[in-house]
């Protein structure tokens, strides 16, 4: 019995070691691993985590062309995280002001993040999600939570739930969410 109860716990700690912390920081150039080798790039940022994966995000502007494609799933006990880094005086700013939008078929392409049905158990934190051709985030996994997020000046809604997909179980913890789906001047869901 013993055997197995320590075999047990020795599998729950190399699962648990397998999580990693990255970071990511405006002009960065390093690999991520470290607070002092952050990566510079949110697409390679995000393409790097998996189960358990926590990335630090300083604060400052990222000047984004391309949509982030969120694809990789965490579990109910291995989520996928998104934080603003803890004590930054400054927000860290996703700004894809720069994606194509000279019509409104092109500009329905470009979301700022895209996150696929399946990419599950995801915790966004701290984000300001700006100026997207289309929705700032589309959120077509399930039991993902947005918190203390802000979404404006998209050319769609900021968040976008589900919409009719297989999306079930998010939770948005904001304070203060307004104009649901629609924006006034793009979108405002936003969390003070």
């Amino acid at each position: 019995m013993w055997k197995t109860s320590l075999i047990g716990i020795c599998l729950l700690a190399s699962w648990q070691a397998d999580a990693k912390d990255y970071y990511l920081a405006p002009g960065g150039t390093g690999n991520g691993m470290a607070i002092d080798k952050p990566f510079g790039d949110p697409i390679k940022a995000f393409a790097a985590l998996k189960a358990g994966d926590i990335l630090y995000v300083r604060g400052g502007t990222y000047h984004l062309s391309k949509t982030i494609n969120v694809t990789q799933t965490g579990t109910a006990d291995q989520r996928i995280c998104v934080f603003a880094y803890p004590g930054d005086a400054e927000r860290p700013v996703f700004d894809f002001s720069s994606q194509p939008r000279s019509n409104k078929t092109e500009a329905s392409t470009y979301r700022g993040i895209m996150h696929k049905i399946g990419a599950n158990y995801w915790h966004y934190r701290g984000l300001d999600i700006c100026n997207s051709a289309d929705n700032g985030m589309k959120l077509e996994g399930s039991y993902c939570v947005v918190e203390l997020c802000r979404f404006y000046g998209n050319g769609d809604t900021g968040l976008q739930q589900g919409f009719g997909k297989d999306s079930k179980g998010n939770n948005t913890r904001n304070q203060e969410y307004k104009y649901g789906r629609y924006n006034l001047a793009s979108v405002m869901a936003y969390m003070s």
